[in-house]
Parts: C-alpha cells; sequence; structure tokens
C-alpha cells in the first residue's frame, strides 16, 4: 500500500509498523496476505498545515496486490478527502473504533517494549508499562465491548504478576504504580486520551 499526500499540506507523522517518522514524499507500508473476507487495519496520522477551511483533498491511497485467482497485479487507488474546520480541542482517538485501532497497535508495540525492558533486566520499568497497557485495554474495552480486549488485558495482568516476582527477587519490594497524573475519567467512564491544541481535520 502507497500513501501520497500533497506536498507542503500533508505530512505522515506515524505510521502502523514503523518505529520512526516516516520519510517525506510517498510512503509505502507492507500488507500481510490476506484471502476472501479479510481485512487490515493501517493506522497513518497526518499533520495537516495551515489552509482554508472546508473540503480538501489530504491523501492518496493505492493499493497494489497479487490476484491469485486471475494471477493478475491489480491496484485500487481511491483519493481521500476531509472536511477541514478549525478547532481548538479536538482528539481523534474520541472516535471509539479509532480509539479502539490505536489502542490495539499501541498494545503490539507495548509488548516489544516490554520484552526490550525485560532483556535489559529493567522488570520494575517493564511492569509500570504492563500496568498501563492493562488499564488502557480495559477501559477501550469496555467502551467498545470487545471480547479480546479483555482477553489482552488479562495477559498484561499475567505478565505483571511475573515481573513482580522479579522485582521483589530484585529490590526485596513489590514494584509501586507511578503516579502519572492522569486525568480521572469523565461522567461517561472513558478515559480521557489527551486533547489537541492545534486545529485538526475531521474526517468523516
Amino acid at each position: 500500500m502507497t500513501i501520497r499526500a500533497p506536498e507542503r499540506l500533508i505530512t505522515e507523522s506515524a505510521l502502523t509498523g514503523l518505529n520512526s517518522k516516516p520519510p517525506s514524499g510517498a510512503v509505502q507500508a507492507k500488507m500481510r496476505d490476506m484471502g476472501t473476507g479479510d481485512s487490515q487495519v493501517l493506522l497513518a496520522r497526518l499533520d495537516v498545515g495551515s489552509g482554508r477551511s472546508g473540503r480538501r483533498p489530504i491523501a492518496t491511497v493505492e493499493l497494489r496486490y497479487q490476484d491469485l485467482f486471475s494471477n493478475r497485479e491489480k491496484v485500487i487507488s481511491q483519493s481521500i478527502v476531509a472536511d477541514a474546520v478549525q478547532m481548538s480541542s479536538y482528539d481523534p482517538a474520541w472516535d471509539t473504533e479509532v480509539l479502539r485501532n490505536v489502542t490495539i497497535q499501541r498494545t503490539a508495540e507495548g509488548l516489544k517494549e516490554i520484552d526490550r525492558l525485560y532483556k535489559g533486566k529493567r522488570y520494575e520499568e517493564a511492569w509500570q508499562l504492563a500496568r498501563r497497557l492493562e488499564q488502557d485495554l480495559r477501559s477501550v474495552a469496555q467502551l467498545s465491548n470487545d471480547s479480546q480486549m479483555v482477553k489482552d488485558a488479562d495477559m498484561m495482568r499475567r505478565y505483571q504478576d511475573t515481573l513482580s516476582k522479579w522485582v521483589q527477587n530484585e529490590k526485596g519490594r513489590q514494584p509501586q504504580p507511578e503516579q502519572t497524573g492522569r486525568p480521572a475519567e469523565d461522567s461517561g467512564g472513558r478515559s480521557p486520551v489527551g486533547t489537541a491544541t492545534a486545529p485538526a481535520v475531521d474526517i468523516r
């Protein structure tokens, strides 16, 4: 899959599977093999420059794949447009489906970081991260009614139990939750993910 954004207007600041900032220009992402009825989610965060409000193009997405039935390469291209408005406080992750996919991606990245911390014998840091990921998974699972996320949260709890034993062996005490200063949940039971300070593009 290739994502092309208008120069000087849109820059890709994050893309699923990339640990660093994507390069300028067209960005390519390799998707896994799929069969009939399968689907994949690719998350791309785009930074939008200042400009007029209203409907404007933000990117062109091109999917190039090999159709095994016809034994031919096929290409699907689609232009992505958005209604741009000036907003002082907007976080796209408040959209439940977007928040769900973002949380899944952050969990995958978090697992890699937990493994890195564990191998470096930084057990308490790994425990803290597993604890935060569990909290996020349970919060979003409640919003999205996603049973798999509950199972993932239970897995994070098991990681914490194991890491807690390593902290106990190393420091002679149980790990202590860090003071994150995270905002309290609102009346809807969901934890704010953050508030954007710059104008945002609302994609509908």
